[in-house]
């Protein structure tokens, strides 16, 4: 699987910057320039890929 700069960007913010606020993935959206659905559909598809193992907090 090729991964896009907006998925490898995603996956950098996943792994480091998690928010921890009521909306998590509204405020990754926010700071990556995507929309809170996007984010959610892309690690959804990276999930399903097998590029990360889970979707959730640590």
């Amino acid at each position: 699987m090729r991964l896009d700069a907006a998925d490898r960007q995603l996956i950098d913010s996943y792994q480091r910057n998690l928010p921890v606020c009521e909306r998590p993935y509204e405020e990754m959206a926010r700071t990556l320039g995507l929309t809170e659905e996007e984010v959610i559909q892309r690690l959804s598809a990276l999930q399903e890929q097998q590029v990360l193992s889970r979707v959730g907090p640590v």
